[in-house]
C-alpha cells in the first residue's frame, strides 16, 4: 500500500491523509508519505490545505491566516525538520478549546509521550 501512494504521487495525483482509527496514527502515515517520496511539507499538506482544497474549503480552513477557522496542534519539536514531533503533543486548541495533550494521552489511556 505505501509503495502505491508513491506511485500515485510521482503521476501527480493529490494524496490526502485518512486514518482507519482514532488518529493517533496519522503522524506514522505521514512519515510513510515522506519515505515513499513526498517530501515533509508536502507530507503535511496531506493532512491540511489538499483536503481543504478537495473539498472547497480552502477559503476557510487547511492553513493558518487571518479570517479561518483552526483547529491547531502544539507539539515540542520541530515537525518541519522531523514529522516524528507530532507525536509530541503538547496543546490542543479545538472548537475554542485549549487542551492539555498530557491530559488528554491520560483520559486516552496513554501513559507518557511515545517516541
Amino acid at each position: 500500500m505505501v509503495g502505491l501512494v508513491g506511485k500515485l504521487h510521482q503521476a501527480g495525483v493529490r494524496i490526502v491523509a485518512g486514518t482507519d482509527g482514532h488518529g493517533l496514527e496519522l503522524g506514522r502515515k505521514l512519515e510513510l508519505y515522506e519515505q515513499v517520496g513526498l517530501t515533509n511539507g508536502e507530507a503535511l499538506q496531506t493532512a491540511t490545505i489538499v483536503p481543504a482544497r478537495i473539498t472547497g474549503m480552502d477559503d476557510r480552513t487547511g492553513s493558518i491566516a487571518p479570517g479561518k477557522t483552526a483547529d491547531i496542534i502544539l507539539v515540542d519539536g520541530d515537525v518541519s525538520q522531523d514529522l516524528g514531533n507530532l507525536r509530541h503533543v503538547e496543546t490542543v486548541f479545538l472548537d475554542g478549546y485549549c487542551l492539555d495533550g498530557a491530559a488528554l494521552r491520560q483520559a486516552s489511556g496513554i501513559s507518557g509521550l511515545p517516541k
